[in-house]
This record gives C-alpha cells, structure tokens and sequence, in this order.
C-alpha cells in the first residue's frame, strides 16, 4: 500500500549501554529514555523486532543520505561507510541489524475532533505473521473474525461522492458488524484509508462511542498496517509508557502521513528505511494468507475468508487486483464504480471487453492512459494488458454501483463471496448462518432450484439456536425444518450443553454447577434446575429420558450436532418441543429466541407468565451478587416485557369475547403443572395483570360463588351467617349460569348429580327422551330445540370451554332452597365471613383470658382456646406441605416469605411456650406475661383480614411500605439518641461507678425526654422519676 508524504529519522542505539538516543524528524538533539520495564513489556520486545541500517551507503540522487533514507549522522556511530560512487546496493536484510522493538502501547488522538484510542505495535518486515495472530487474540483480546475485508486503493487524497460515501459507510458497518470482521487499510490518515476511517467513525473497539455500547458485537475492529518510516510523529512512540497522546498533523504540511484516529489498532512495518512506501505490502499479504488459513469455526472445515474492496486507487491498485483473482485459492474482488481511476478502470472493462471487439479495447486503452497521466505509454499497455487478465477471471469481480436499487455494498461482498467460495449450498448456508445473515441466505441460497437434504437442513437449524440466529431458525422453518421432528431429547440436552459456556448463561451454569461441576450433565439435571425455579409448574422429562436412553439399543441414525457426528440413542421427540424450546431460551437468557419461540405454537398467554415467571426466579438468585447487578438489570428488564405481552394479549382476548377470556384464565394447563393462567399472575405478582377487568371479574364471580353480587351483598352475607332465614332474601344464580362459571369440574360434582337425577324424571315424562322448549331470541321470537345431557355428557360438557357450549343451551332452572343454603355456604365470601367471626370470637376468648383471674387447673374457656390455636396450626402446617416447591426446604422457605405467615408461626409457638410456663405452678406469672405478649400479635393479625376491603387493604399495604422505611429513620434517630444520652448521662453522673444503671440511663433517658418527660424533679439524683413508685411514663 502506498502513501503520500515523506519523512526522516534518525536512530542510535548503543547494545552495550542501558540506555537509547533517538534523535526525532526535525534533527533535534537527543532525548535520554529508559528502556521498558520487566512484565509484558519485556515479553513484547523479546518476541518482535525492529530494523536499523548499520551500513551507510550514499544514494545516487544524494549522497548525503543513505539508501535507507537517514542522513549520515542519523546513523549510529560503529556504522561502516560505503565510499561514495561504488556499486553497492543497499539491502534491508544484509544492511539492517534486528533488535527489540521499542515502540508498543496504546496511544490517543488528540486534535482531530473526537477522542478515540488505538493500540500499536512496531514489528520487523519478516515477522513471522502468526507471532502477530498471538498478538492480536491473545494480548489484545481480539476474537478470530468471521470475514476479512481488506480495503485497498488510493494513497493519495481523492473526493469520494456524496451518496458512494454514504453508501460506504452503511455499507461497511453492517458488513462487518453483522459479520464480526476484521477491516485491514493501510492505516494513515489519507486517501482511503481515511475514507474507511471516516465510514467507521465511532464504532470501532478503542473509540469512547462503542465503548459505551454493551453489544461486544456493534464493535468493530479496524486494523492499519503502515510502513513505520512514513508515519509523522513516530519518535514519540518510542520508549512511551502508558497512554501516548498523538497529535495528527495534516500530510499536506509534511512529509510524512499521520495515522489515522478512527483505526482502532495499528501494526507499524519497519524495513529499516525512512520516506519510503510499499514496505509493509508483503508483510501484510503474509498475515492475509495466515489468517484466511484458520478455521471460521471449530466444526467447520473451510477458512476465513477474504474479500478485497477497491475504491479509486491507482497502477499498483491493478496490480494488487490481478494478485488477487489470480491467486490459489483465488480471492474474490468488490470494485466501487465510481469512486475514481483504477476503479473505475477495471469496472469498464467488466461490462464492456470482449475478445473480438477493437473499439472497446481502444476505448479501455485510452481510459487508462486519461486515468494515469503519469504514466508512458510502455506502462500504459502494460496496465492494459493486467486488466485484460483481470477480465480473464471475472467470475472473482464482483462490481458495485451506487445507483443499483436494492443492493448494497455488504451485500455484494457477501454475495462476492458465495460466488467464489466453490462450495456446496449447505457450506455456504453455514458461512451465511456464521455472518448471521438470514437475508443473503434468503436470496442467494434458498432458490427455487435448490433442493436440500433434510439432514442439511436440521444441522443448520441446530447451528442456528446455538448461535442464537432467531432469523436463521425462522428462515429454516420457513424452508421446511420440522421442530417435532428436529427436537429429540438427546439434541435438547446438546443445547443446554452448548449454551452452557456462553457468557450470556451465567445464571444457568450457576444452577447446574450445583447439580454437576462439569459439563456431563444430563437432561434430569437439567429438569431438576427449572423444577427449583418454577416449582410445581413444570413436571420434566428427565426420568423419563434416562429411562428411555437407558433401555433402548443403539441404532444406526446418526444425528450432526455442531459438525460433528455422534452416535445417540434412538431418537426420542420432544413431547412439546416449542415448549422446551422457550424454557432453554429463557435459562440461557437469549431474549430475542425466547420471544420467538414464544410466538409460535399454543398456549401464548400461559407461556409468557411462565416465561415472565422462570427469569423472576433466575432475578431473585442474582440479586444478592453486586458483581451480577447487570444481569439482575436484564433478568428484570425480560421479566417486564413478558410481562406486557401477556398483558397485551389479554386484553385483546377480552376484547373479542369476555366469556371465552374467563375460561382461557382458569383452563388448566396440563403442559405446566396443571396451574392456570389466574395462578400464574398471582405467583409472579402481576399486579397490572389481575387489576384487569376480566381477573376482576372473574374473581368477583368466584369470590361470590353462587350468590349474584348485588349492593350491600355484604351486609345481606353477614345477617345471613347471624340469622339463616335470611338467606333466602338473597339473589342467587341460575343453574345455567353456575355451570358456565369458569371453575373446576371438581367443584360442581354435587350440582352435577343433582342434574342428572332431574333429568331421568324428566326422561320418564318425555316421549323419546327428548323435550322441546322455545324461548324468545331477539326480535324474532324464534324457537330453538333443546333436550337435556345425561350424566356423562354434562361432564363431558364441563370438561369443554364455554365456547364449545354455545349450541348447548338448556332453559333457565333456579335453584332449591336446599341448594341456595348448600351455595351459600360454600362461597368464599361466605367462609371468609365465618373466620372473620370466628376469628372475633377467638380474639374476645383470648382477651378475656388475660383479663380476668384464672384458676392452676385451664378452664373450659381456655381449652376452647388451646383447640383453636391447635387447629390455626394445623392450617399452617397444611399451607406448607400444599406448597408449589418439591422439597420440604424449599416448601418451608415458600412459606416464610410471607410476613404473615412468620406472624402466624410466631404467634403459634409463642402461645404454646406461654401455654406451658402457665401450667407450671412456679412460671404462672411468667406465662401470664407471654399471653399479654401473644395476643397483641393475634389482635396485629386482624390487618390481613382488611387487606381484603377495597377500602381499608390500601391502607395496610401503604403502612407496611412506610414501616419498612421507617426503621431506616429510626436507624438515624438511635445515633442522636445515644449522642445525647452519653453526653448528658456523662454530665449528670461524673465518676459513676459502672453499672447497668448507668446502660438504661443513656438509653432510656433520652427516649422518655421525646415524650416530654424531662426529669426536672431529681436532676442531681441516681433517684429519678424511672424508679418512683407511681410514676407515669407516656407510651
């Protein structure tokens, strides 16, 4: 690669002194510096080398300077001298001497507008190439690409038109952001380098903008490969340490050309000469050819590949094309018609030479000879000739016009290199699918007149969910992968395994670390991690598959996991595959998968609660880790988006049918544990989600059971329960309307057997047991035929939702009296009336107990008491073993999450302790005491009850979030407290003996002075108002 400019330096390096003098372009004098410190420093300059010419020997065109292009007293002192007017020629091998490289670091731009850094190294011109690929993934952490584009053409500054420069920087940036490649200019802040420095503004690895962008992939990694004794400035890389700042000069006011600000790291060639262009080209096609070398992935068999993009460029531009298509293997071409000479040139000669015509051959002769005045006529035919032979292998050219609809410059070096990579159609489906993209796949290799094999095709589909490409495994649908038939179990469990090592799994590989500490786990673990999360809401599979894979023989199918073929067991399918699916999607946290699988396949509104549910829990285990908060972030923030979708698909349930959304919130999921929508919201705490009007609804008609909800219901409920004559007063449902209720089949088995007893009598009374019954319908009065179920279709009925029940309509039957008592009994609302009463009536007992004398023997009051608190406890027991979670620890820990719960559990064993300090004769009083403690618990306990008004509940939840908040204040308070009490103690009391009087003096003292008891009766006493007989103290 040329570039534009001259510059000089001077180098003296002493071998046996520890220290350099380095004379800077300008012939200043010396600076002293200090070689780089031990570490990885030193490990950097034993490995790479730079040049410095210990020969001098006078140029023809100057013979104060040397060929190299240093001046006679640049060179160091022991160089030999070459008489002027000899034949010598100079030689970068025979007249340089190699040693430790002294410039490596990292530098920052200053002066061209936006701050921005880049690494850099100075490297001899034979480098072994693959020393530098260590360099470059192992010290600068830099991954392998997937695509190298190697940008080439003019040196010189040239104007780019508008719409071309805009299309090349869309262009590159999707191309190598999609792609993971590797950009390589020359690296100097002109011609086009500079262009491509401009199209990546911002976006590389070292710029402050993509720094601050969390995607690794939106980073791109442009590498310039410069000659170093062109570059201005470079004296002030040498011997830096830490950051350097480099200042850019313009190359219209040196000689020299200036790196670039926009590269993001820099590979400075020194062949040992100053001034002089061209001296990084061989080492820069060697680590080409190196890195095309490496594998674009473990699995794959094929390279890296290359692509060359030309824009403008001049003679070696053509030169440089014709080494490229000509080459083995061939690398393929993109031109940029145009953006000027070269380029242009042989974009000409692409559409218009052929092998017969003479006016084309003299039209493309004279364009050159336009294009490069400079050039003779003898150089002129030479670079005639060179296109021709670059014609001779079109197929690797590939030309792009700006003003072609639809194609874009990522496009046609993608598309460029399909065309020349001679491989078959799954090969290039597999680069497409490692460039992740779906759409040159779509168009260049899903063609009509490609016919796939079925294997091809699910090995794919696998690369694709490994990867992560929700595009690709939407395409391959498309294209005929059946996910059925593609998600065996074995394949299931490759996923988990796969996904296992990305760092996007933290919180999965956390979990299963826990069941295994390497990576042969298996699909139970792998079940027993989401059973931990989810609870009794997934039943798994894991057994099942051991059993499976454990009993059946081996066969003969094969099945390809990432390239590979491994012999599996028989394949045993996945039961729910999509459902599967969107669990490891979700374990993984690949949102964009987890949401496509999502999408597909049935059940939408319970899968994104379940979805919702399982990141809730993988949140809760994250948050406790400071070192994890950005996960916690992204776990939550998935969490919520879920948590939209199935709010948004309510509603839009609800608003097509009310009575069809009830029975979607209460249908039992037999994929997920048998748990229902409803139950599902209530375990995440999707509040938005049941303060929906259908969840209202639905729970008002449950809350109600059989009796319509009217005003005062709850008034008429209560007398009810006072006086049961009343009952009959209220207005309660028909049995039409109970059996569209959307509750379990369970719940109705008595209203069921009562249906079928009214039916027989009624068949006996029917001809052809069958009844006809009319009823007016709109305006019309039309009659609609009806007969009644027997017992095993009005199960069968119930089985079914409403909107299969819709031709089933029977006549209007009210309930008998002895059913409206059985209803009225069994509502809910009615049994949380019954404890609300029997639980005053508890509280009385209790308070009476405490209130009045009481014998050593328990009396029939306190026995009633003792069996109401031993049935408070068998509930509480009941409520944890009936607990989602599988193990008992885990039952107990679901349990004690609740505030309530804990009280309740106290309260319990607080009275059984008082229970039995009171039957001692010895520990009666203290007893006693325990029951005065216990029963403010029971009486606190009531708030729960009023959580339940509409009225009261917001007020228990906004004063048990201001408690919380209090004790924080309180916190504070306390250290004022013992301020104040200390000192004024301290004052009171001089020289007090230590005692724990002197204890409560400074901590109760101050609390006493809040409510106004300030002590002023005994201020120079130990007697104070706390120990008076009849002191009265503010509580």
């Amino acid at each position: 690669m040329a570039s534009n400019g001259h510059g000089k330096e001077g180098v003296g390096q002493y071998v046996q002194s520890s220290r350099m003098d380095v004379l800077d372009g300008t012939g200043d004098k010396p600076k002293r510096l200090t070689k780089r410190s031990q570490g990885k420093d030193s490990r950097i300059n034993t490995v790479f080398k730079k040049r410095t010419c210990r020969q001098f020997i006078p140029s023809r065109k100057d013979v104060r300077r040397c060929c190299c292009g240093r001046l006679d007293e640049d060179h160091r002192p022991e160089a030999t001298r070459v008489i002027p007017g000899r034949n010598v020629t100079w030689d970068v091998t025979r007249h340089t001497l190699e040693e430790p490289t002294n410039a490596y670091g990292e530098l920052e731009f200053t002066g061209a507008g936006q701050t921005s850094r880049a690494k850099f190294i100075r490297i001899s011109h034979d480098t072994d190439p693959e020393k530098v690929l260590r360099l470059l993934r192992e010290e600068w952490k830099l991954d392998l690409p997937k695509l190298l584009i190697s940008v080439t053409g003019g040196a010189k500054n040239f104007v780019l038109h508008p719409k071309l420069k805009h299309v090349l920087r869309q262009g590159l940036l999707k191309a190598a952001q999609t792609t993971g490649a590797w950009i390589i200019t020359g690296g100097t802040n002109t011609g086009v380098m500079r262009h491509v420095g401009e199209a990546v503004k911002g976006h590389t690895v070292m710029s402050r903008g993509a720094q601050l962008l969390k995607d690794k992939a939106s980073q791109l990694h442009l590498i310039g490969i410069a000659t170093w004794g062109i570059v201005n400035g470079r004296t002030d890389l040498i011997d830096s340490k830490g950051v350097v700042t480099y200042h850019m000069t313009s190359s219209l006011l040196s000689k020299g050309a200036s790196l670039d600000n926009n590269h993001s790291h820099f590979i400075l060639v020194d062949d040992g000469r100053t001034g002089k262009y061209g001296g990084e080209i061989p080492f820069r096609a060697s680590l080409q050819k190196c890195i095309t070398k490496k594998k674009i992935a473990k699995s794959k068999s094929h390279g890296i590949p290359v692509v060359l993009l030309v824009l403008e460029g001049g003679p070696n531009t053509i030169l440089s094309v014709l080494e490229s298509v000509t080459s083995n293997p061939a690398v393929p071409v993109v031109i940029a018609e145009g953006s000027g000479r070269a380029a242009d040139i042989l974009a000409h000669a692409h559409g218009l030479v052929t092998s017969n015509d003479g006016s084309e051959h003299q039209q493309l002769l004279t364009r050159i000879q336009k294009a490069f005045p400079e050039c003779n006529e003898e150089k002129c035919s030479e670079l005639y000739h060179d296109v021709l032979k670059c014609m001779g292998n079109k197929r690797y050219i590939t030309i792009f016009r700006v003003d072609e609809d639809g194609i874009d410059i990522d496009r046609a070096i993608l598309r460029a290199l399909l065309k020349a990579q001679h491989a078959s159609a799954a090969d290039q489906l597999s680069l497409a699918l490692i460039w992740n993209r779906a759409d040159i796949a779509r168009t260049e290799i899903f063609t009509e007149d490609q016919k796939w094999e079925m294997d091809a095709l699910e090995e794919a589909m696998m690369d694709a969910l490994v990867n992560n490409r929700v595009e690709f495994a939407n395409l391959l649908l498309e294209n005929g992968v059946s996910i059925s038939k593609f998600l065996t179990k074995s394949r299931l469990e490759e996923l988990y395994k796969a996904r296992k090592r990305s760092g996007s799994s933290a919180v999965f590989r956390q979990l299963i670390e826990k069941e295994k500490l390497d990576l042969q786990f298996t699909l139970s673990d792998v079940n027993d991690v989401i059973q931990r999360l989810l609870g009794s809401t997934y039943k798994g599979h894991g057994e099942e598959y051991n059993t499976i894979t454990k009993g059946l023989e081996i066969d003969n199918t094969t099945m390809f996991v990432g390239g590979h073929q491994n012999h599996m067991a028989k394949a045993v399918h996945v039961t729910n595959p999509y459902n599967e699916l969107l669990l490891w999607a979700v374990l993984c946290n690949m949102q964009k998968m987890a949401l496509f699988m999502w999408e597909r396949s049935d059940e939408n509104l319970a899968r994104a609660l379940v979805a919702a549910k399982l990141y809730n829990a993988m949140a809760k285990l994250t948050e406790c880790d400071d070192a994890k908060a950005d996960i916690t972030d992204e776990l939550y923030a998935h969490v919520e988006e879920f948590k939209r979708l199935a709010l948004g698909l309510l509603d839009q349930c609800f608003r097509k049918n009310e009575e069809l959304t009830q029975q979607l919130l209460t249908y039992h999921l037999e994929n997920w544990g048998g748990q229902t929508c409803l139950s599902l919201a209530v375990a995440i705490e999707h509040e938005e989600f049941l303060a929906h009007c259908s969840c209202q609804t639905l729970l008002t008609d449950i809350w109600t059971g059989a009796m319509k909800t009217t005003n005062r219901s709850s008034i008429k409920i209560m007398l009810g329960l006072l006086m049961p004559p009343t009952i009959f007063l209220l207005e309660f449902k028909t049995k039409q309307e109970l059996l569209s209720m959307p509750v379990t089949l369970d719940e109705h088995e008595h209203d069921l057997a009562e249906e079928e007893e009214e039916e027989e009598e009624t068949e006996n009374k029917q001809e052809n047991n069958a009844f006809r019954s009319s009823r007016a319908m709109n305006e019309d009065n039309m009659a609609i035929e009806l007969r009644p179920l027997s017992r095993s279709e009005s199960r069968e009925l119930h089985r079914v939702p409403t909107y299969q029940r819709w031709t089933l309509e029977t006549r209007v039957v009210k309930l008998r009296w002895g059913r409206k008592i059985l209803e009225f009994y069994k509502a809910p609302v009615t049994k949380f009336w019954t404890n609300v009463f029997a639980y005053l009536a508890f509280l009385v007992l209790f308070s009476y107990l405490i209130l009045v004398r009481q014998k050593n023997i328990p009396s029939i009051c306190e026995i009633v008491l003792i069996i109401f608190v031993c049935t408070l406890c068998t509930e509480e027991i009941r409520q944890i073993l009936h607990s989602e979670p599988p193990t008992l620890g885990s039952k107990f820990k679901d349990w004690a999450s609740s505030k309530w719960n804990v009280l309740d559990g106290f309260a319990v064993v607080l009275f059984f302790v008082g229970l039995g300090l009171r039957l001692h004769p010895t520990t009666r009083s203290a007893g006693h005491v325990v029951y005065c403690l216990d029963v403010m618990l029971w009486i606190i306990r009531l708030l729960d009850m009023f959580s339940v008004s509409k009225h009261l509940g917001p007020y228990v939840v906004m004063i048990g979030r201001m408690t919380v908040d209090m004790l924080y204040f309180l916190v504070i308070m306390v250290i004022f407290f013992l301020a104040y009490g200390v000192a004024q103690q301290a004052i009171l009391y001089p020289e007090e003996a230590a005692s724990w009087s002197m204890v409560s003096g400074i901590l109760f003292r101050p609390y006493f002075q809040v409510y106004g008891e300030l002590f002023v009766d005994a201020p120079d006493t130990r007697k104070n108002s706390l120990r008076k007989k009849n002191a009265m103290v503010t509580l």
